[in-house]
């Protein structure tokens, strides 16, 4: 766990100083240097319209890192309020709760949140909405199956006994003990945001064309993969990168809560 906290704490502090630490312009065209394979001048090389993959690394990162916060903290948010909602109202609003959440489960994430980005128009903001609100099913229902599980629990009856108000039993009894599971999956849902995220940006709804983004790099590179597979390769290995640390620290922090 130290380690993957080493190495995100290296690539958050890269993209942050992106400004200080990128060599070149990422927009910045060079006709004459299109397609350069990794140097010294170029540590990643160039893609095919000569400006350096490096820079657009780093740059894209702060973009489709920033959507990805985005999104997570969309689903995280309203998961959670849909979820105890839903394992607390009961009647016939709880039912219709319910039938909401797995209409929602019914749809593959990333169609989802095609049909939701189209209704909302392409950009940054609609795309980070888009691949947020696609996951607010399933976080729904890890939310209402952890806080069900809890609740039958001896302490939960022992407050009840006591007098104490719902709101008092969910901040201090049902939300620290949910806190484990809850945490765990939002680092899940980072993953799939992330991983959404730059799909909807390979297809090109992520906004401008050319704008420094890990999907539209693997775009602009999937027509010259034999020629240049470099201008691939590091976003690709930058986005395994990130899932891979991310999903071992919520494994982490599950096992320490």
């Amino acid at each position: 766990m130290k380690w993957t906290l080493i190495l995100l704490g290296l690539m958050a502090a890269a993209l942050i100083f992106a400004p200080q630490i990128a060599p070149y312009d990422p927009m910045q065209t060079a006709p004459d240097q299109m397609m350069q394979p990794p140097g010294v001048e170029h540590p990643f090389g160039t893609d095919a319209f000569g400006r350096d993959v490096f820079s657009r690394l780093l740059y894209g990162g702060q973009r489709t890192l920033a959507i990805t916060i985005f999104a997570t903290t969309t689903t995280v948010l309203a998961g959670l309020c849909l979820g105890l909602v839903a394992s607390a109202a009961g009647g016939w609003f709880e039912r219709m709760v319910l039938s909401f959440i797995n209409a929602l489960l019914a749809f593959p994430s990333l169609l989802l949140a095609l049909i939701i980005l189209t209704l909302l128009g392409t950009g940054a903001v609609p795309l980070a909405l888009a691949a947020g609100l696609s996951q607010v099913g399933a976080y729904a229902s890890i939310v209402r199956s952890a806080v069900i599980t809890v609740h039958p629990a001896l302490y939960i009856e022992a407050a009840l006994v006591m007098g104490a108000d719902s709101r008092h039993i969910f901040l201090r009894h049902i939300l620290p003990n949910i806190q484990p599971t809850i945490t765990a999956y939002a680092g899940v849902m980072f993953s799939y945001n992330l991983l959404n995220s730059a799909a909807l940006s390979f297809l090109g709804l992520g906004g401008a064309p050319g704008v420094p983004d890990w999907g539209v790099m693997l775009a602009d590179g999937r027509a010259v993969l034999r020629a240049a597979p470099w201008m691939s390769l590091a976003p690709g290995i930058a986005i395994t990168l990130v899932v891979m640390a991310v999903n071992h620290l919520a494994s982490g922090i599950n096992r320490r809560l």
